[in-house]
């Protein structure tokens, strides 16, 4: 009775480990398609499983023995005097998920006691609220003029209980490592409890520094936050990604900006795959899950309206992101990644298995002239 995870994707595949708690072993499926909107979806699902499991553990309080993986790698889960403790070490309830979550998930691809025994201490020592704010920023908000302005904070590890977040130009405030998970969970995660929430600029460099700052301080603090505005640094990396990726693989992608119907322009991208030529075209939305619409060239259809150079193209195909809230140029870009390999994206993606299954069989043969283009 294994411990079943679905992968993220439409094709039905998933991992199995194995989890026994408190004796019992866990026969279950978790699947991410639920948690779409977290940032790591797989995890989410295990979390929420294993909250329902560890629910009565909780609740009287005696001390829960989980054995992950082949070799059962063991940890030892209780409650004391309301506090939440694993292997003897007091977290937060979120923590203490997260850790076993990432945990249980490396067991699918590992079997070795010490490798589980790394990944669980890691995730405890480095939240992943922590681990989420070095390697994408730290986010923050706040009003002004009845404006929501949001922006990104760089941030830099300065031992193993501590952090640095720049908060000006080139003026760095340290910050312990349990108030920046603090923060980042009603920053990142709207959480509305604990002392870092709903600070104004001024606020913020008064809990960082320890004193107010000045009339001046408060200006350039403002100024230099509004130039690491969040979604003109995710958009302005998207894009850069996506001019990296048609120098990289200019033999394979090709970049046309047409003019639409509504004179307004708009970027199409050609893309060559292994077993077909595929069209990618920006739509008009700003956000949500398909920004970019998906194309496939096949052999020319009497009274066909979407007829190009000796053939014509088939779609919009249905392909949706994970999420409802990245930019055009990543979904450009990831669509661009996996339509070039898309033998592989076959068994991923189930609405691009259809079309081409449906397909002459020569489909391979039948390609758009890109030196036309």
């Amino acid at each position: 009775m294994p411990f079943n995870i679905y992968l993220t994707g439409d094709a039905g595949e998933c991992v199995t480990t194995y989890v026994n708690i408190n004796d019992l072993e866990v026969d279950t499926y978790c699947s991410p398609a639920s948690f779409r909107n977290d940032l790591e979806p797989t995890i989410a699902a295990i979390k929420h499983t294993l909250k329902s499991y560890l629910s009565y553990p909780f609740r009287i309080e005696e001390p829960t023995k989980i054995e992950i993986g082949k070799n059962k790698f063991i940890c030892i889960v209780e409650k004391r005097n309301g506090r939440f403790m694993l292997n003897g070490k007091s977290m937060t309830k979120e923590i203490l998920l997260t850790s076993l979550a990432k945990t249980i998930y490396l067991s699918t691809t590992t079997t070795e006691p010490i490798v589980l025994f790394n990944k669980l201490y890691e995730a405890i020592d480095l939240p992943e609220n922590v681990t989420f704010a070095l390697e994408n920023r730290v986010p923050y908000h706040w009003f002004e003029n009845y404006e929501k302005i949001k922006v990104s904070l760089n941030v830099i590890q300065i031992s193993n209980k501590e952090c640095a977040i720049e908060i000006s130009d080139n003026i760095w405030a340290n910050i312990s490592m349990k108030d920046l998970n603090t923060f980042m969970n009603h920053y990142r995660l709207g959480h509305k409890r604990g002392s870092w929430k709903m600070l104004s600029p001024a606020k913020l460099w008064f809990r960082l520094m320890g004193e107010k700052p000045t009339d001046t301080q408060l200006s350039l603090m403002k100024e230099f936050l509004k130039q690491n505005r969040t979604q003109d640094i995710v958009e302005e990396r998207a894009e850069q990604l996506l001019n990296d990726m048609l120098e990289q693989y200019s033999d394979k992608l090709k970049l046309v900006v047409k003019v639409n119907k509504n004179d307004r322009q708009e970027r199409h991208i050609y893309v060559r795959g292994k077993l077909a030529d595929w069209l990618l075209v920006e739509g008009t939305a700003k956000r949500g899950y398909q920004l970019v619409r998906t194309f496939m060239f096949i052999e020319g259809v009497e009274g066909a309206s979407n007829t190009f150079q000796d053939g014509c193209w088939d779609g919009p195909i249905c392909i949706d992101n994970l999420n409802d809230n990245s930019s055009v140029g990543d979904q450009f870009a990831t669509r661009a990644i996996a339509l070039m390999n898309d033998n592989i994206m076959l068994k991923r993606v189930n609405t691009l298995s259809r079309r081409l299954r449906d397909r002459e069989i020569n489909q391979e043969e039948i390609r758009i002239d890109f030196n036309a283009l």
